[in-house]
């Protein structure tokens, strides 16, 4: 079995899947010393479960823990919420510890007739391009100063994005993502910046197109990102977790795609509903049975980011309030 990719997914599986004695290699061009562009902010709660996994205590890899997270909106004001598990980690490090002594390469692997997942990420290496797929760009910098203390969001009008201020022990991740760019740029204007990072972010979930012949998509490559807070580390671990229980049930590759992909979309059904409703609120219709609909799935998607929020001013932005 072969690995492409070794991010926050591909690093995890070639851990689990090594230590209960699978067959497998890894792939990873990017260079040593590549810093990971992406905020590092995920539930440690969540976490910890599958670090239990693969004997790693997450609490090493923790730098910054979220005692408050200041929640605001252009159309509502800051409200603070307790922390619920949110914190910042050495991302990392903790991928480069999971893939140490296990078999990876960093050539890079364009595939074969075994069985392959994909793990690429937003480049779907081996799963290739699809012409529905829905991204946003994302910049961030590492910074020694922020406009506030605590976590902070602040999430644009109509769904179009959201700009963070995420604690990094002495220093700060400062970034903007959404659909547009300049807006990005210009929610960054005067932070000071020590390094620079941007990605695109793929926030709609490509449920049509999970496997193909000897291949497997896992993470990111399948669109396991929260279209609500465009966090894909915890997602993106719960699918190749799904693909691990399956891949001990059955060799059958026929057999392991079509319960993989079964169980996907049962895990994940709700992203389907709740990119329509950012779609929706970028298109400025308020009060569809859409919105009303998932609204409360939106503020549960930011609980499971680990922020305890309650708030009805936050609920009717995700009804489409502008």
């Amino acid at each position: 079995m072969n690995i492409c990719g070794l991010g926050i997914s591909g690093s995890y599986l070639l851990r689990r899947l090594s230590d209960l004695g699978f067959q497998v290699k890894g792939y990873d061009p990017k260079r040593p010393g590549y810093y990971i562009p992406c905020g590092y902010a995920t539930n440690e709660n969540n976490m910890k479960e599958f670090c239990r996994q693969i004997n790693v205590e997450f609490e090493d890899y923790i730098v910054s823990r979220a005692e408050n997270v200041i929640i605001s909106g252009d159309n509502f004001p800051e409200q603070t919420f307790r922390g619920s598990g949110l914190c910042t980690f050495d991302k990392n490090r903790f991928e480069l510890d999971l893939v140490k002594g296990m078999n990876y390469s960093t050539e890079r692997f364009t595939g074969n007739s075994e069985l392959s997942l994909d793990c690429s990420g937003i480049s779907r290496a081996l799963l290739g391009k699809t012409i529905d797929d829905y991204t946003m760009n994302a910049i961030e910098y590492l910074s020694e100063n922020s406009g506030h203390d605590n976590f902070y969001f602040n999430f644009y009008r109509n769904g179009t994005g959201y700009f963070w201020e995420f604690p990094m022990g002495d220093k700060y991740h400062v970034g903007a993502g959404g659909i547009d760019q300049n807006e990005n740029m210009r929610r960054l204007e005067g932070f000071q910046k020590i390094l620079v990072t941007g990605r695109r972010i793929r926030l709609k979930p490509l449920f049509e197109n999970i496997c193909l012949p000897n291949v497997i998509g896992i993470g990111e490559s399948i669109g396991c990102v929260s279209p609500i807070t465009g966090e894909g580390i915890v997602p993106s671990l719960r699918s190749a977790e799904i693909f691990v229980e399956c891949a001990r049930k059955s060799e059958d590759f026929s057999e392991l795609s079509a319960n993989y992909s079964s169980r996907i979309i049962k895990e994940f059904a709700r992203y389907e509903g709740l990119h329509r409703m950012v779609l929706s609120m970028q298109s400025g219709r308020v009060l569809t049975f859409n919105n009303l609909k998932y609204a409360m799935t939106a503020l549960n998607e930011i609980r499971d980011f680990g922020i305890d929020v309650k708030a009805r001013s936050i609920l009717l932005h995700f009804a489409g309030f502008s």
